[in-house]
């Protein structure tokens, strides 16, 4: 320890200290630099992935052009069984909802009667793509086709429709609130 104190000067001039800032800051952008890469290409690795995982198809499926029949295992039945069950029960939840919104409404609240009929129109949407898409699955179940159980379009619609409800809801709602306190 002592022979590397009578190395270093304890007083330097400004040259070498700023050399030695610039090699920090060189090193530091160098570490960021690679950082940055090493998270495009891991970024990229789990794109790759998730696109093989979402466009899968079995290799002898793919390589005899034609659909191949497969062993279903029971837990393909109960998964899709657990799926309908899920859309049942948010659709019980909306449908909840909507007649509770109908019902706590005074008469002459035509925007909460009127939003209750939404809610229980997108109650209905749901109750009726889930079901269908029960059917749907239980098909290909049926027949054991190697095709695509995934639907990516149906739960993003539900969820902007709701969503987008809630939002005219909300605007419509304070919009009446303040035409209320400031009678023009």
């Amino acid at each position: 320890m002592a022979e590397s104190s009578e190395t270093t000067p304890l007083i330097s001039n400004g040259h070498a200290e700023s050399g030695g800032r610039q090699r920090q800051a060189s090193g530091a952008l160098h570490m960021a630099r690679a950082a940055l890469e090493d998270v495009g290409e891991r970024t990229l690795k789990l794109a790759k992935s998730m696109h093989e995982l979402v466009s899968y198809r079995p290799t002898h499926a793919a390589s005899t052009g034609h659909k191949t029949k497969l062993k279903v295992e029971p837990k393909v039945w109960f998964a899709n069984e657990r799926t309908w069950i899920s859309y049942l029960n948010n659709s019980i939840l909306l449908g909840t909802l909507a007649i509770t919104l109908f019902n706590t409404a005074n008469k002459d609240d035509t925007v909460a009667r009127g939003f209750s009929y939404v809610y229980a129109i997108i109650s209905l949407g749901v109750l009726v793509y889930g079901f269908g898409l029960y059917q749907w699955r239980i098909t290909l179940i049926r027949r054991k086709d190697a095709d695509h159980f995934v639907s990516l379009v149906g739960p993003v619609l539900i969820s902007v429709v709701l969503f987008s409800a809630v939002l005219v809801n909300f605007i419509v709602r304070v919009q009446q609130i303040r035409k209320d306190r400031n009678p023009q």
